[in-house]
């Protein structure tokens, strides 16, 4: 008897991508939600794990709240957003209150490496920013969950680099796009782009964007440890530094630094 219900909690986590996806699948356990991952293919070709939060284990309890897309900020992805909570991150107490949550991945995040012909390890695959983030991601994201939940519009909540994307995709597709797809927008520690001296384009010129240049096109992508030593070999001092101390942190394309 206890085989079979080891065998039957082996099937389920392997149906929900527990093997896939441990970290989530862990911070799911801890909280006690059932859930399940759906790959989302974007307009440019990349593939991207999003999670959709089921409710509570063990509840019969229906979402009639609406659905919402919570975005992830910089160096970070939907896992480790949840894991910087004291306490239930807000993520699952939104699902007590009635709501049906999806937790996107952005791009170059180590669950949503996918792409339909480029392999993360290529250099092309690293060619973007928060604006195609904004473009593609998001849209994508919100196309799948409207066709998953009837058609209704969705709730979108950023989070820094997530806030950031939105303002760009509003600024591009507002009328095509987010006004017959999006219901509101909540903007969650929101990042613009600001007008800066000239001697600070010219110092990130000088540095970072040079970094393409001897062969580093991601950061905390799958050669980071090839490409951290690229960095600290040369630019020695404040950037190798700092990057050293971002290691294991989630992947981000230098364009989009």
């Amino acid at each position: 008897m206890m085989a079979d219900a080891a065998v039957a909690q082996q099937a389920y986590s392997e149906l929900n991508g527990a093997s896939e996806y441990p970290r989530f699948q862990a911070v799911m356990d801890q909280w006690g939600y059932d859930w399940e991952s759906h790959q989302v293919t974007t307009d440019d070709d990349y593939i991207l794990t999003t999670f959709h939060v089921l409710g509570k284990k063990g509840s019969s309890k229906k979402a009639t709240q609406g659905s919402v897309l919570i975005q992830h900020g910089d160096f970070e992805d939907g896992t480790s957003m949840m894991e910087q909570f004291d306490g239930a991150p807000f993520h699952l107490l939104l699902v007590d209150a009635g709501y049906d949550v999806w937790i996107g991945n952005n791009r170059g995040t180590q669950y949503s490496w996918g792409h339909k012909t480029l392999k993360a390890t290529d250099p092309l695959y690293w060619d973007w920013t928060w604006a195609q983030m904004g473009l593609y991601d998001d849209t994508a994201n919100i196309t799948k969950i409207r066709t998953q939940n009837g058609g209704d519009k969705v709730f979108y909540i950023g989070y820094s680099q997530g806030t950031v994307q939105m303002h760009y995709g509003l600024a591009h597709l507002e009328s095509s796009f987010h006004a017959d797809n999006v219901h509101k927008v909540v903007q969650l520690a929101p990042c613009f782009i600001p007008h800066v001296p000239n001697w600070t384009k010219s110092f990130a010129n000088k540095t970072i964007m040079q970094f393409q240049s001897v062969g580093v096109y991601s950061i905390n992508g799958p050669t980071w440890d090839k490409d951290l030593k690229t960095i600290c070999d040369n630019f020695p001092g404040v950037f190798c530094n700092y990057y050293t101390k971002n290691t294991g942190e989630q992947g981000q394309s230098v364009k989009s630094e």
